[in-house]
């Protein structure tokens, strides 16, 4: 008697594969760039720590399919996009440590992280105006320990840029 099952089966591969990596990194990318770039009421830890856990999910769901277009495409060399390590917010902290430029570095160092912490900045010069908010918490970076021990900056709303206009030049 057969007893074998009888399953269906679902296939990417080849430039397929390749479409819905790129059309689903494409998407985490936008969403990681505008969640990072939104000012937050401080003060609203539960609204924060929700936004917070969002941006890492989405930043890890991000690295994962930017990182296979990255391998299919070959490309090594791309830096994260000039905005988002010269912004307002990485210029600030600039003194304090360093951002990793090269994307598929950056994209890697949050697929391996051991830790990540999402690090905030709160100014007093935003969203006051149209959000009324006294002040206001924006994401700056991500501050990740590596399997390997050290300690990195990336910055979110960089590698998103990055990603997004990679190939590109200005």
């Amino acid at each position: 008697m057969d007893n074998a099952l009888s399953l269906k089966r679902y296939t990417q591969e080849g430039d397929a594969l390749k479409a819905w990596s790129e059309v689903e990194a494409s998407t985490e990318a936008v969403r990681l760039y505008a969640l990072c770039n939104s000012p937050y009421p401080s003060g609203q830890t539960k609204l924060i720590n929700i936004v917070l856990k969002d941006v890492l999910n989405t930043a890890f769901r991000f690295a994962v399919h930017a990182r296979r277009v990255l391998e299919i495409e070959g490309n090594v060399d791309s830096e994260v996009g000039p905005t988002g390590v010269e912004n307002y917010l990485t210029r600030e902290h600039g003194q304090s440590f360093s951002f990793e430029k090269n994307l598929r570095k950056a994209i890697s160092k949050i697929i391996h992280a051991r830790k990540i912490a999402v690090l905030t900045d709160r100014g007093n010069a935003r969203g006051n105006s149209i959000l009324k908010f006294e002040e206001a918490d924006m994401v700056v970076a991500f501050e990740i320990k590596s399997d390997h021990g050290k300690k990195f900056h990336v910055s979110p709303q960089g590698v998103a840029w990055g990603y997004l206009n990679r190939g590109q030049s200005a």
